[in-house]
């Protein structure tokens, strides 16, 4: 068994803050003691004492004691926090993975003035994962400063590791969390300020000033913002107390962040400085000259961010056009929000009931009006001017949180009854939504920063409703005229028909379904409407008596290939002989295979299809001829010839399917 055992930055954090050789080290909560393994094959510990208040870790501890052949040197005890330690019997106490109140809690048991560990205290490493401030407040209250600390960000969260020494004298905590909470003694008798902001974030950590602990302060500074705008619309005593806490959190972390140096930012290989108060919008404003076409979202260490959003870190940033895919598709959420502003603009109140985005044909997006009045062109008309007059304004689109019942009863109050529904299910207590001049609504995704972007559209009247026509990405500055689709357009009419017939016209629908214990009647529903339709195709191929090739078509993964076998089993059931064909066995060999702008293999275009085997192998099946059919092997990616051979029979009908069908 190799020596090297591999820890969670988190775990290397405590392991890395113990000074050794050290005799012999206590672990509080050693969960499987891996920190205790790591600490003996490094030479750090010549003992440890491996403590947990459940026998569960114990034992899976000790298997990996035995694995890695430290039996000998790590004992296993059964304890509630410190109560198995004995006094002088571990220079070093690690307690680490529990909440900051478990964690102080059992420090006062074992260290407090009553604890039976006080007379002779032990160096600290901890890693408290919430109530930080308690946890430091108590180091300093019970004769420990904190001498070292640092700090990582793994799978999302933030973690914090600090050590503590015993000091001569007890340090008393006072005062307001944002002033200074006292006066500390180092143990040469010289005294220290111990500041509201230390308590929180870390003395060692806020002297330091490292790139992630800016990042930390800045976010929890707008954070707290955000926190304070939630509860300032409340005015109950637990809101105050809140609203009294939020303050001084974004005051003190306000202060610290604007005398922290400038952020750097690496962009487009420049390294520029920017103040933590910059949003992204202005520094993408400098950099639009270098770009084709207009930026509306930025890319922060490779997540995408809003331009509204402000610089919390340094960082590498790039920029989304409208020309790339997460571009685009902002832009048409944000065209949506200034479509359903522009008509609560235009009609009176009360005239509209309700608007909903049913489906994209093409690029255009299908919109049906419910309302007491019928929808004209001269109404369209006034809604596409009133949209040009707020994109002429540039007016923000403003992201806020509130509490979810809070936004439920918002909608329930505008009459957005599907997303009454949906946030009835929404677990979360916060959500986040967006405001366009007085304007609110929920938008799962990204939103541009204002409406100035939003300067290509079109509306024309369509069916029973209307659409609104939207540039692609290939052009985003061009609003093509609508190519009509009526088959596509009759097919997802009828589906959304067919859901709201049965009550599944939107997802709360389906959640209320699946609480209610009635999704599996559903499914069989869905199930027995598919096979119908399906068998109606079989029915309409049959009748037409000439039928030889059957072509299926869809994008990647949209169960084109289970269609084709359903289908085939229908056809069989007529009469006939179908034979699923996969055009994917008929992709050009790797090396002939075309790239795309990026120097990827392109699978979609059809020039990735020896269209001319394809062609010539169809046309000799047709004559009744025997034809050796391949199958495309996408490990070593060539077409290969195994022997399977096919010719057609009166009866017999080729049912194909692949992306490049149509």
């Amino acid at each position: 068994m190799s020596n090297d055992i591999k820890l969670s930055e988190r775990l290397l954090m405590s392991v890395r803050m113990v000074t050794g050789p050290v005799e012999c080290i206590a672990d509080v909560g050693c969960d499987h003691a891996h920190t205790d393994i790591k600490l003996i094959k490094d030479g750090t510990a010549l003992k440890c004492i491996a403590m947990d208040v459940r026998s569960g870790p114990l034992e899976k501890a000790a298997d990996n004691l035995k694995l890695y052949g430290c039996t000998e040197n790590v004992e296993l005890r059964l304890s509630d926090g410190l109560d198995a330690l004995k006094a002088g019997e571990a220079g070093f106490v690690i307690i680490a993975g529990m909440g900051g109140v478990v964690m102080e809690n059992i420090l006062e048991r074992g260290l407090g003035s009553n604890g039976h560990l006080n007379k002779n205290k032990p160096v600290l490493v901890l890693q408290p994962q919430s109530h930080i401030y308690e946890v430091r407040k108590w180091l300093y209250d019970n004769g420990y400063q904190i001498t070292d600390e640092d700090m990582c960000y793994e799978d999302g969260k933030y973690y914090f590791a600090m050590k503590a020494v015993p000091v001569e004298s007890d340090l008393q905590i006072a005062g307001d969390v944002n002033e200074t909470a006292g006066t500390g003694f180092f143990a040469d008798g010289k005294s220290f300020p111990i500041t509201g902001a230390e308590l929180h974030f870390g003395p060692v950590l806020l002297a330091r000033e490292s790139t992630l602990m800016k990042k930390y302060l800045t976010e929890t500074f707008y954070k707290a913002q955000r926190k304070l705008s939630q509860v300032g619309r409340s005015t109950s005593e637990e809101a105050r107390l809140k609203q009294a806490y939020f303050k001084n959190i974004a005051e003190m972390t306000g202060g610290i962040v604007a005398d922290m140096d400038n952020f750097k930012v690496k962009i487009n290989g420049l390294e520029l400085e920017y103040s933590a108060d910059t949003t992204y919008r202005e520094i993408a404003e400098e950099f639009q000259k270098d770009y084709d076409h207009q930026i509306i979202l930025a890319m922060v260490d490779g997540e995408l961010a809003e331009l509204s959003k402000k610089v919390a870190c340094d960082c590498e940033l790039k920029f989304v056009t409208v020309s790339e895919t997460p571009g685009i598709a902002t832009y048409n959420r944000g065209m949506i929000l200034l479509m359903l502003k522009a008509f609560s603009n235009v009609l009176e109140p009360g005239q509209l009931e309700k608007i909903t985005v049913e489906h994209t044909l093409g690029t255009a997006l299908f919109c049906t009006f419910f309302s007491k009045i019928q929808l004209t062109e001269a109404i369209l008309a006034d809604v596409k001017a009133d949209m040009k007059r707020m994109v002429e304004l540039d007016l923000p689109i403003e992201k806020s949180s509130m509490r979810t019942v809070e936004a439920r009863d918002l909608f329930a109050d505008s009459g957005m009854t599907d997303k009454e529904k949906l946030f009835k299910f929404r677990r979360v207590s916060n959500t986040n939504v967006y405001e366009l001049d007085g304007y609110t609504d929920y938008f799962y995704g990204y939103m541009p920063a204002s409406t100035g972007i939003l300067k290509y559209f079109d509306l024309q009247l369509y069916s029973d409703g209307f659409l609104m026509l939207l540039p692609d990405k290939k052009e985003p500055e061009v609003v093509k005229p609508y190519e009509d689709r009526p088959k596509l357009f009759a097919t997802q009419h009828a589906a959304n028909a067919w859901g709201e017939s049965i009550g599944m016209g939107t997802v709360g629908d389906l959640n209320t379904a699946i609480t209610m214990g009635s999704i599996s009647d559903m499914i069989l529903v869905q199930e027995a409407f598919q096979e119908k339709k399906i068998a109606d195709i079989a029915e309409k191929i049959k009748e037409r008596g000439d039928v030889k090739f059957a072509m299926i078509a869809g994008p990647s993964s949209s169960g084109k290939t289970t269609f084709s076998h359903r289908l085939s089993i229908q056809l069989m059931t007529l009469g006939m002989k179908p034979h699923p064909i996969a055009l994917d066995n008929y992709f050009k060999n790797r090396e002939d295979t075309p790239k795309d702008e990026d120097g990827n293999y392109n699978f979609e275009c059809l020039e990735a299809i020896d269209v001319e085997g394809f062609n010539k192998d169809m046309t000799r099946l047709l004559k009744g001829e025997c034809v050796e059919l391949p199958t495309f092997n996408f490990k070593t990616g060539k077409r290969e010839y195994k022997g399977n051979t096919l010719q057609l029979g009166p009866d017999d009908i080729l049912v194909i399917e692949g992306i490049h069908g149509l």
